[in-house]
């Protein structure tokens, strides 16, 4: 038998989890407060629903900023650790602009990725029954995905039902999307730089 080794040239890599040390009723209050003062919002990929202006760290603008900014650092170091763990070096991430997305019932977000940054994040505060939605647009992929549906080798999409505290960390550029929400759903996103 010919021997065989796996290498991986192109290699995108997204993370998960979930953290517990932080307090969500707090973060929760900073996205209500910072909708407050930001009420009519910008649209970007929402439909429907909320999006806020930029928000950055560091700042003290509203209720529960430190809470925030407890947060991007959480966010910041998970972000370098799966650098670390997954392409094997040793990098500086900064956080960059960060918004509040509040979605109810029948809102959603359409497919988008994040221009100008690396990677990007996104935190749940309130458990979501409708899924996120990774999307591997790479056209001569999809194209074979036809004749490799029965043996499922090659996937295009992957969807998640996060709950409070889950997050996504994902290359900026990743095709994603938010489907119809059925309940209330406040998240917090995050674009991320490498410092160079």
């Amino acid at each position: 038998m010919p021997s065989i080794q796996e290498f991986i040239p192109f290699k995108d890599c997204m993370w998960m989890g979930n953290i517990y040390e932080l307090d969500f009723n707090k973060l929760i209050d900073f996205a209500n407060d910072v909708y407050d003062h930001d009420i009519e919002g910008r649209r970007q990929s929402n439909r429907g629903g909320y999006q806020s202006h930029d928000v950055f760290p560091g700042e003290h603008k509203f209720k529960n900023h430190d809470e925030f900014n407890r947060l991007m650092g959480c966010m910041t170091s998970a972000v370098q650790t799966g650098i670390k763990n997954s392409y094997d070096k040793e990098v500086i991430i900064n956080p960059g602009n960060s918004w509040v997305n509040i979605n109810y019932p029948g809102d959603s977000n359409i497919m988008h990725s994040h221009p100008g940054c690396v990677f990007s994040s996104v935190v749940y505060l309130t458990d979501n029954n409708s899924p996120i939605m990774f999307v591997d647009i790479n056209t001569a992929r999809s194209s074979y995905v036809a004749f490799t549906k029965s043996t499922n080798i090659f996937l295009v999409d992957a969807s998640f039902h996060p709950k409070r505290g889950d997050y996504f960390i994902f290359p900026s550029w990743t095709q994603h999307m938010v489907e119809p929400a059925t309940d209330k759903r406040i998240t917090i996103a995050t674009n991320y730089h490498l410092e160079v």
